[in-house]
């Protein structure tokens, strides 16, 4: 189950609800997306592991181009948690280009 909370941009709830179909499918999860300026924070984005299948994610409201592959870092954890991998911002990292060449690549048209 995702939720978005309001005023988030629409962009969270088509990344989001995409990774869930293609990466979460097997697994009964519920996420929750927020919005805040965490500037002070020094950091894009959070995932917080509520319980076993609960997570908060929060990105930097003030994100322009880095939103979606921030987004989709912060998701990666949430499957690292699920599959119970140790939480690797290095392979968060790693996977946020292919995730959004993914994630871009359904708009592509096939010829």
């Amino acid at each position: 189950m995702l939720y978005i909370e309001e005023g988030v941009r629409d962009t969270a709830w088509s990344v989001s609800e995409w990774f869930m179909r293609e990466y979460l499918s097997n697994h009964r999860v519920f996420i929750a997306v927020e919005e805040r300026d965490l500037s002070e924070e020094g950091v894009d984005g959070w995932c917080i592991k509520e319980t076993e299948n609960e997570f908060l994610i929060q990105i930097d409201k003030n994100l322009e181009y880095d939103y979606i592959p921030t987004l989709l870092h912060e998701l990666y954890h949430v499957l690292q948690w699920l599959e119970g991998k140790k939480q690797d911002e290095y392979e968060c990292m790693s996977m946020e280009l292919p995730l959004y060449e993914e994630y871009m690549g359904r708009f592509r048209q096939t010829t």
